[in-house]
């Protein structure tokens, strides 16, 4: 009896480049997404796409479930941009799933709350989430425009990134100092060690939260502290 393959992908990567989801992970670009689905749909595979990100979605980006519906399991979890209270997510299916995906939540132990849900539900069909999310993006691009004036020529995944990073070569092991200088500095950063998997990585770098402060000119200020930092070290 022949029975259909599955392909379980998460759309981010792992790639030795500066990540916009976790330090181990890339975003796989349009491009790739087409010739994945190419070959899921001629292999008669059916794909499991775990949509999670940390990015705003931008103009022009679709998931690889707008390409080959018929045969895409589709897992959004990008519901956090529009709140990050809400704990929940959706999913959609072509109908040939549908009792069997429903059968296998019901026996779920963790699910979403029915507020939760419900306020998600509404956001969207209402098409209000929509225009949280493009004003998100909007802050968020003005955001990430800051960030490019205090540091020219960082490593950058998404005009609408929500975390950007900050080269620090030759600097692995010292991350907690350097945490504590900037906290003690008022500003909160997360070191490469805090995710490395091995001891003197030289691709060291500093992980910034750029959608966490209440005003832009926080962010600026912040910004310019780290730089400042960095500058009167010199090799840390």
């Amino acid at each position: 009896v022949h029975q259909q393959r599955r392909l379980y992908l998460n759309v981010y990567e792992a790639t030795n480049m500066l990540r916009p989801l976790t330090p181990d992970y890339d975003a796989v670009d349009e491009e790739r997404k087409s010739e994945l689905a190419k070959i899921i749909k001629e292999k008669d595979i059916i794909l499991i796409e775990d949509d999670a990100k940390l990015t705003l979605p931008k103009k022009g980006e679709r998931p690889i479930f707008s390409r080959i519906p018929e045969r895409t399991i589709y897992i959004a979890g990008s519901t956090r941009n529009i709140a990050p209270g809400i704990r929940a997510t959706f999913m959609t299916f072509p109908q040939c799933h549908k009792m069997r995906i429903l059968s296998a939540l019901h026996h779920l132990t963790i699910k979403a709350g029915a507020l939760d849900t419900e306020i998600l539900s509404e956001l969207i069909t209402s098409k209000r989430a929509e225009k949280i999310l493009a004003m998100k993006a909007t802050k968020a691009c003005e955001a990430n425009e800051i960030f490019n004036s205090v540091f020219e020529g960082a490593p950058t995944i998404s005009s609408t990134a929500l975390f950007r990073t900050i080269p620090l070569p030759g600097t692995s092991g010292h991350g907690q100092r350097i945490e504590a200088d900037l906290r003690a500095a008022g500003v909160a950063v997360c070191h490469s060690d805090r995710f490395s998997v091995k001891a003197g990585q030289s691709d060291s770098f500093l992980r910034v939260s750029i959608s966490s402060t209440k005003t832009l000119s926080q962010l600026r200020k912040g910004l310019k502290t780290i730089d400042e930092y960095i500058r009167a070290k010199g090799s840390l």
